[in-house]
C-alpha cells in the first residue's frame, strides 16, 4: 500500500499528575558524578533541616555566592533561608554537566514549591545555590536529552519527503523519523517496540486527525546511528504509530524532535542527506564557524506564538501577508481562502503542476511562484497540496526545504536559507 496522506503536527492533552517528580540526571554525567551530586544535596539538606551550617563549610567553595552576596555574607543568606522556609526534604529535579566541568542542579524543597537553582565545581562543592521564585526558570533547564558532543553529524534516509535516520531502542533497530513539529525529545512507537501501557498520561491527535492514546515508561537505552546514546531516560512518551509503519517504513521507532534539537544550531542538507548539529551555548552561539556568509540567500527570523517547536513568520505573496508554519514532519501544503486562490491562479503565482501526490492518484498539485521575504524573491514551492480554508497560511516543508541548506536555530530564533 503506497503512502497514507498525512501530516503530523502534533496536539498532545496530558492528564493531571501528582505533585511529585523523580530525579533527572543528564545523560552527560557518569555513574560516579550522579553518586557524589547527590551526596552533597543529602549534605545540604542536613544543613537546612538542623539550620545548622557548621557542616556544610568543608563543602562550599570560596567563591560560593547565594543570592548574590558573597562570602561570608552568603552564609548567612543560607540561615535566613532555612529560618523563614519549612522543613522538608531536597529532591533534585534535574543535573547536567556543563562544558566548564560544572555541575548544575535544579532542587525543590519538599512537596512546598520551593525551588533552588545551584551549582558544583569540579570537585563537587557548592559555589553557588539561589532560591528560585518563578518555577518556569527551572523547567526550561530541565532536559535530559542533552549530551556532550559539540559536534554530532547524522546522515539520513529521505522517503516521499521525511527525514528517516537509523537508531535503536533497548536494541531494537528502526528508523526515527526527524521531526521539528514534535514538541518531545522522543516520542515513540509503541506498535512496533515493546513497551507496558500501563501508564496513560493524556491524548492526542496528528495534524490529519489520527487520534492516539498517549502513554509513558522509563526506556533503558537510545541510539542514533553511533552518535548519540542515551541511558536510563525517564518518562518518555509513546503512541502507537502503525499508520506510519503502514505508509512510510515498516520499522518506525519514532520521532526525534524540539528537546533534542533545541541544544544545536543545524542545518539539514537534502542533498547530501545529512544533519549537522552543533552545541549552541546559553546566548545561542555554536564555537565553530559553520557555512560561509556568502552562500547566504536570505535569513529569516520567526516567532513561535503558539508552539514552542513551530516556527512561524509572514512572506508576502501577491502583494499581500501571508503566515507561515515550518515543520521538517510535512511535504508542504498551502491553505487558500478560494477568493485568493482565483487571483494567484489569474496571477500566474499558482500554475497546475501534477494529478498525483506522492502516489495517491486523482490529487492535484500545484506550484506556487512569486513567494518573497523582505522584498526577496524566493525559490518556486513545487507539487504543493492546496486545501480551501477561512484564511491563508502556508505549511512549509520538504517541497520547500529541499531547495536550500536550511539552518535552523531556535535560540536566536532564525532560519538561514543557503545556496545548496
Amino acid at each position: 500500500m503506497k503512502q497514507i496522506i498525512f501530516t503530523l503536527a502534533l496536539l498532545i492533552v496530558l492528564m493531571p499528575k501528582a505533585n511529585c517528580q523523580e530525579e533527572s540526571f543528564s545523560n552527560n554525567l557518569s555513574k560516579d558524578e550522579k553518586i557524589q551530586v547527590l551526596e552533597q544535596i543529602k549534605i545540604l539538606e542536613n544543613a537546612f533541616k538542623k539550620s545548622s551550617f557548621e557542616s556544610l563549610k568543608d563543602n562550599i567553595s570560596s567563591d560560593f555566592t547565594s543570592m548574590g552576596q558573597s562570602m561570608p555574607n552568603a552564609i548567612e543568606i543560607l540561615k535566613q533561608m532555612s529560618a523563614q522556609m519549612p522543613k522538608g526534604s531536597i529532591k533534585l529535579l534535574n543535573a547536567s554537566k556543563t562544558k566548564k566541568e560544572l555541575y548544575d542542579l535544579d532542587l525543590e524543597l519538599g512537596n512546598f514549591g520551593i525551588y533552588f537553582k545551584s551549582i558544583l565545581d569540579s570537585k563537587f562543592k557548592f559555589i553557588k545555590l539561589d532560591y528560585i521564585e518563578d518555577k518556569e526558570q527551572i523547567e526550561e533547564t530541565i532536559n535530559q536529552y542533552l549530551v556532550s558532543k559539540e559536534y554530532i553529524s547524522l546522515p539520513f534516509h529521505l522517503i516521499d519527503g521525511y527525514i528517516l535516520i537509523d537508531g535503536e531502542i533497548n536494541n531494537r533497530k528502526g528508523k526515527f523519523m526527524f521531526d521539528t513539529g514534535n514538541p518531545q525529545g522522543l516520542l515513540l512507537n509503541n506498535n512496533f517496540l515493546d513497551l507496558k501501557k500501563d501508564n496513560k498520561v493524556g491524548n492526542g491527535r496528528t495534524g490529519s486527525r489520527q487520534q492516539l492514546m498517549i502513554y509513558q515508561s522509563d526506556i533503558a537505552n537510545v541510539k542514533i546511528i553511533n552518535e548519540v546514546n542515551w541511558d536510563s531516560l525517564n518518562n518518555v512518551m509513546h503512541a502507537d504509530f502503525g499508520f506510519i509503519e503502514e505508509g512510510i517504513t515498516k520499522d518506525f521507532l519514532g520521532f526525534l524532535g524540539y528537546e533534542f534539537i533545541k541544544n544545536y544550531e543545524f542545518i539539514i542538507d537534502y542533498d547530501a542527506q545529512v544533519i549537522n548539529l552543533y552545541q549552541l551555548d546559553e546566548t545561542g552561539h555554536s564555537s565553530q564557524n559553520i557555512y560561509n556568509k556568502e552562500d547566504v540567500i536570505e535569513s529569516l527570523k520567526f516567532t513561535t506564538p503558539s508552539e514552542k517547536q513551530i516556527p512561524v513568520l509572514e512572506f508576502s505573496l501577491a502583494n499581500e501577508k501571508i503566515v507561515s508554519h515550518f515543520d521538517t514532519g510535512n511535504q508542504g501544503s498551502i491553505n487558500l481562502l478560494p477568493s485568493f486562490k482565483d487571483k494567484l491562479l489569474h496571477t500566474k503565482d499558482l500554475k497546475s503542476f501534477n494529478n498525483g501526490w506522492y502516489g495517491q492518484p486523482n490529487s492535484p498539485t500545484f506550484v506556487l511562484d512569486g513567494l518573497t521575504y523582505n522584498g526577496n524573491k524566493l525559490e518556486k514551492i513545487r507539487n504543493l497540496s492546496i486545501l480551501d480554508s477561512d484564511k491563508n497560511e502556508i505549511e512549509i516543508g520538504y517541497q520547500f526545504l529541499k531547495n536550500y541548506k536550511t539552518v535552523w536555530n531556535y535560540k536566536k530564533n532564525t532560519i538561514i536559507l543557503l545556496k545548496r
